[in-house]
Order: structure tokens, then sequence, then C-alpha cells
């Protein structure tokens, strides 16, 4: 049988680039899963965290929005989860109904026993929201008496 050398060359090619596909594994392939996918980069806006005492004026922290920055993410990179044991959080948001800009409040439950906001009240936040943090009305009883007992609550 009288074979022509480049089909024995061509073979030879196929054969080898097999071998060697099989004895490197899949790790040598590309399939690009969505994990490949890079996160989103850029600037998306601004929040603001506004921090209240009871006593002096609040504290503000602006912050800029990097993709789907959430409430706990605005908490913790503001300083409110090493400023207040226990707090009471509230988003407010203005959106737009009917043509016309609309305040909104959305109370947040903040667990302060595992120091997280639940999942399911983690809500990314919008260019312009507003995340309001006081401190926990539980949490105040001694101002509470004093305020009871001097008529000024």
């Amino acid at each position: 049988m009288n074979c022509p050398q480049s089909s024995i060359t061509a073979k030879l090619f196929v054969l080898s680039a097999g071998i060697a596909l099989f004895l490197t594994g899949c790790t040598s392939v590309n399939f690009n899963t969505q994990d490949d996918v890079p996160a989103p980069q850029g600037d998306f806006g601004a929040f603001v965290v506004e921090m209240h005492t009871h006593f002096g004026s609040p504290t503000s922290y602006d912050g800029r929005l990097t993709g789907a920055t959430t409430i706990s993410e605005a908490l913790k990179v503001s300083g409110a989860m090493k400023k207040f044991k226990s707090m009471d959080v509230e988003v407010r948001r203005v959106v737009n109904k009917g043509g016309r800009a609309t305040p909104l409040r959305l109370p947040v439950q903040y667990e302060y026993r595992t120091r997280s906001v639940p999942v399911e009240q983690d809500y990314a936040l919008l260019d312009g929201d507003r995340v309001v943090v006081t401190p926990a009305s539980s949490s105040n009883s001694i101002l509470n008496t004093l305020s009871a007992f001097t008529g000024s609550g």
C-alpha cells in the first residue's frame, strides 16, 4: 500500500494532538463559563449613610455605588456597624411615580446579635439613596426613663 507522505504527517499530527489533550486533561481547554465573566466595574452613582446619635449633630458618609452595593455593605464601609451596637435602619429613596418625585421609606431590620441585615431586606442601593441610621429605640432605656422623668420626651 502506497500512502503519500503528507497524509502520514497529517495523521501523526492529529494523533499526537489527541494524545497531548488526553494527557493534559480538560484544564487546558477554555469552556468560557459564567464564572469567567468579570463583575461589573465602574461608577453607578452615589449613596449617603447618615448616622444620628442622641447627642450632637449627625455624621454622614458619602459612598460610591460599584455594581450591586447592598445595605449591609454600606453599613460596613461607613463605619456604622462599629459605631452602633444596635441600630434602627431606614432607606430613603425618591421614586418617579406618575411623573412626580415621590419619597419612599424602606425600614430595614438590623440583627444586632449577628451584626447583619436579613438577606430578604438587604436591598441593592440605587443612585441617590440615603441610609438613615439611629440608635435602636429599645437600647435607649436610660434615655427614655430620663425623658419621661423630666417630661421632655
